[in-house]
């Protein structure tokens, strides 16, 4: 099923496109939802934890990225990892939407009045892990990409079995996808792989992910070694085809012959075919912990969710009175630390973060794109000729044009960017989550904006100034050993822009 079915679905089965618009409260893990709850409970939750409990559900996390683009939260550019989704609602809002979940109570059954929910829950943490692994193995850059795509990658059968009561019933626990797509196709004219890239486009996720969910179950090596969408979609479906064996036949040995019938389709040996089992290998205990759960009965999932809504609405009650306690009685100490906190990490002269702030930010950004396989660009960038300002008008003519340019990074990043000033006429950004691409891109909007605007630096008198930007990105072709080596690659070009005559932008070959 290609995308360009997929979005073919609306036209050829509009009631069931109606029905699946208004499809939102897909169920969830029971154990997911207990570690929620948990979470909920917890004073001291933080993002690494919310996000490690996310990527086990895809219910909840196409939910996350579904409110991050929706209207409410619309941005320029379009959230597409998880990471993103969570810095833009917060930690707490993130949590209390994720309590919102929906469960199911049919577990004890294994399937045979319908879905076997365990299994497919199983198999779809499998799939995701083992997407990422090949992928990494592969060399493909932007791992969360193959990650997300994984996950959500049988998604449509969750919609499919809210929209559609009893279309699974009779399959029996030992139904394999085929079947599963098979009485689909049957009964529906299409199947849960074109239903997911649907889903994916109405929620405003990347084309690339719609591609490589609508492919999900057409296994077929990449056409070129630089096919990076062809290698995206072979990963995706070549996990679909080991977590299948793998659950299929209850242990890794199936899935070992399924990584092997995988990696042949472009040629690896098996060392790599060994590596990559050992990876997804120790990680499936965390997983079977995470999704193990002995609550199965409808009394215990309803007094689960119940207990979900009471917390999260005492968590708003409480962000409540906590706002209205600080107002009442310490508002003026409270204000004064935060100008002060923030006082520290500030550079005096143009607002921006300073130095120090600025390699605690990339020592944590660093680690969490080592942890999550999502890339990090760092941007460097200098004025060019800046002495010059300073030596004909003066240094408040200087310092009122660094200001202004200071200006113009923050009006033109994004608010989960970093921005800030390394010391004299140099600014670093740090952009989480971006690729080589789109920070290429936003970079060379920098350059234009620069060479745009003009100074006022004495009345009647406007300077302009131009700048040269260094990039490099931490993730895809390229890694790095640390944070320094990093920005000192970041440095680098920012040589080589002045070096080849300034007011440019020159970007790290990776692929070297």
């Amino acid at each position: 099923m290609t995308e360009d079915e997929a979005g073919a679905l609306e036209a050829a089965r509009p009631e069931l496109a109606r029905r699946l618009e208004l499809c939102r409260d897909l169920p969830s893990p029971p154990g997911v939802a207990l570690r929620l709850v948990r979470l909920g409970e917890d004073p001291e939750a933080d993002l690494d934890e919310i996000v490690g409990i996310l990527r086990h559900d895809p219910a909840l996390a196409a939910k996350v990225l579904r409110v991050a683009n929706s209207p409410l939260y619309s941005r320029q550019r379009n959230i597409d990892n998880l990471r993103q989704a969570i810095l833009l609602l917060g930690l707490n809002g993130t949590l209390t939407l994720a309590l919102s979940f929906s469960l199911v109570p049919t577990l004890r059954d294994g399937g045979r009045d319908g879905l076997d929910h365990a299994r497919f829950w199983r198999r779809t943490c499998l799939g995701s892990l083992a997407a990422q692994v090949l992928a990494d193995r592969a060399g493909l850059p932007g791992l969360e990409d193959a990650f997300l795509a994984g996950l959500l990658q049988d998604i449509g059968i969750l919609a499919l079995e809210r929209v559609e009561p009893g279309l699974y019933a009779g399959l029996g626990p030992d139904a394999g996808h085929d079947a599963i797509a098979a009485r689909e196709r049957e009964r529906l004219g299409t199947d849960h792989a074109a239903v997911g890239a649907w889903l994916l486009a109405r929620w405003a996720l990347p084309a690339r992910l719609r591609r490589a969910v609508a492919r999900s179950h057409r296994l077929a090596p990449p056409q070129e070694a630089e096919d990076l969408q062809g290698l995206l979609d072979w990963a995706v479906a070549g996990a679909a085809v080991v977590a299948g064996a793998w659950i299929d036949g209850d242990g890794p040995e199936q899935g070992s012959e399924a990584v092997r019938a995988v990696a042949a389709a472009i040629g690896w040996d098996g060392a790599a075919c060994g590596e990559a089992l050992e990876r997804i290998a120790a990680h499936v205990p965390e997983t079977e912990a995470l999704l193990e759960c002995e609550l199965a009965s409808p009394e215990e999932l309803a007094l689960l969710q119940e207990r979900a809504r009471e917390l999260a609405t005492a968590r708003s009650l409480h962000a409540v009175q906590q706002a209205q306690q600080i107002r009442r009685h310490a508002q003026a100490l409270e204000t004064r630390a935060r100008e002060l906190e923030e006082r520290a990490r500030r550079d005096s002269l143009t607002g921006l973060y300073n130095r120090a702030w600025l390699d605690q930010m990339l020592e944590e950004e660093f680690r969490r794109a080592e942890s999550y396989g999502w890339p990090l660009s760092v941007a460097f960038i200098d004025l060019d000729r800046f002495k010059t300002i300073n030596d004909t008008y003066g240094h408040a003519a200087g310092d009122t044009v660094l200001r202004r340019i200071a200006a113009l990074l923050l009006d033109n990043s994004r608010e989960t960017d970093i921005v800030a000033r390394y010391g004299g006429e140099e600014f670093v950004l740090l952009l989480p989550g971006s690729g080589r691409r789109g920070a290429q891109a936003f970079c060379e909007r920098l350059l234009a904006a620069c060479r745009a605007a003009a100074t006022e630096v004495a009345p009647g008198r406007h300077v302009a100034v131009t700048a040269s930007i260094g990039l490099a990105t931490h993730g895809e072709h390229q890694r790095y050993e640390s944070p320094d080596e990093l920005v000192r690659a970041a440095d680098k070009a920012l040589y080589a822009a002045k070096v080849a005559g300034r007011d440019r932008l020159v970007v790290v070959d990776e692929r070297r």
